[in-house]
């Protein structure tokens, strides 16, 4: 097989330009971000009609025309799991992916599974088998060998006659506009950048601290970001979850006693020491009534537990003849949060879960709280013994 490589600016402005002109592009990257923050971007592979090339970022190529693709809302771009291609292009040019078709969210609303593979969907649809197996490989090292270019190839070969009958089916069944509410999710900076007065959050075991601990904790969290980002390097790396936790738990005032540390390494507290007391310090001064307060919630009593596992059966009936992905529409922490909030009477769509919102509230969502109100019921069939829904006279 052989593989055709853009190799100038010139060349992929032409290629670009092709997609403007077919008004879809496929997407696929490789990468690696193994002891990184930031994803190294090791080869990218576009698809138009027709044709299937490479993209080699390592050779100081200019991609500034692809991302203007990327970003350019008249152009679909058609990816398998987008979320950490689309991640590694918003970090090139800080501005979101627009117009993205997921090929694995047009999978689950077509009820063929909310995590089906590439390889999977490509069979289903296209009745081709890929050959796997350099999905571990070194992306990094040159030259590509010939079995790494054709695996590559492989992963936008068939993205645009899969969009071409995903959207027949998404329109027969009336769900694509819903398809496309869903991917603007993409479009949304917040997807990749996570507030500095939320930074705490990425801290297992937060929700242990109280507010005090919350804030010194979050201090600590944004000295860390900025580190891994300086340093390039995951923020485990620099200090691990568990020690920064204690760190915002006993808020040592010293570097001596920062340095008793249990899981801090010596060498850290030479570096970032100062800086670290300094972030424990702030921390400490922010106002009491500035503190994060988490809403503590309670564990579900049991008659809500059984609820939400009768609810959990009602959405799988109804997903079943909707023909989609029930883990699509709501977790099992959704639906008991729907099922608490009915209960005590303090349901809110704007703020609770997705479900109640959108096309997965025109779906499921009005149906569920139907069903809380005693307005639908389940049962068995005797005849076919299949649960089936009816209405409530």
């Amino acid at each position: 097989m052989t593989v055709t490589y853009l190799r100038s600016r010139r060349e992929l402005e032409e290629f670009c330009q092709e997609a403007r002109e077919g008004g879809r592009l496929g997407l696929d990257t490789e990468f690696h971000r193994e002891k990184r923050f930031f994803p190294k971007l090791a080869l990218v592979q576009l698809s138009v009609p027709g044709r299937e090339v490479l993209v080699d970022p390592l050779r100081e190529m200019d991609l500034a025309p692809l991302d203007d693709v990327v970003t350019d809302p008249s152009i679909v771009k058609i990816l398998h799991a987008a979320s950490q291609d689309c991640e590694i292009f918003y970090l090139r040019s800080r501005k979101p992916p627009r117009n993205v078709f997921d090929t694995q969210v047009a999978a689950a609303m077509l009820g063929m599974g909310a995590q089906i593979s590439l390889a999977g969907l490509v069979d289903s649809l296209v009745g081709v088998r890929l050959k796997k197996g350099a999905t571990f490989t070194d992306w990094l090292k040159r030259p590509l060998t010939p079995r790494q270019e054709t695996y590559a190839i492989a992963d936008v070969e068939h993205l645009l006659p899969m969009h071409d009958e995903m959207v027949r089916r998404l329109d027969a069944k009336g769900r694509m506009e819903w398809l496309r509410e869903e991917c603007r999710r993409f479009e949304n900076s917040d997807l990749y950048e996570i507030p500095d007065d939320s930074l705490f959050r990425r801290v297992k075991r937060f929700a242990s601290l109280d507010p005090r601990g919350l804030a010194v904790l979050n201090e600590l969290a944004k000295w860390r970001e900025k580190e891994a980002r300086q340093r390039d390097k995951p923020r485990r790396s620099i200090v691990g979850d568990e020690v920064l936790l204690e760190i915002a738990r006993s808020t040592p005032q010293s570097i001596k006693e920062l340095g008793g540390t249990r899981g801090l390494y010596p060498r850290e507290v030479q570096r970032s020491g100062k800086a670290m007391l300094a972030a424990i310090q702030s921390g400490l001064e922010i106002p009491e009534d500035q503190c994060p307060v988490l809403r503590k919630s309670r564990p579900p009593g049991r008659d809500v537990e059984l609820s939400a596992t009768f609810v959990q059966s009602f959405l799988k009936v109804c997903c079943g003849g909707q023909e989609i992905d029930p883990s699509l529409i709501a977790s099992s922490s959704d639906i008991e949060a729907v099922v608490h909030g009915y209960v005590q009477g303090d349901l809110n769509p704007e703020r609770g879960p997705a479900m109640l919102r959108g096309w997965r509230n025109e779906l499921v969502g009005s149906k569920v709280l139907a069903f809380l109100e005693g307005k639908i019921a389940l049962r068995l069939d005797p005849e076919t013994t299949r649960p089936v829904l009816e209405d409530v006279p």
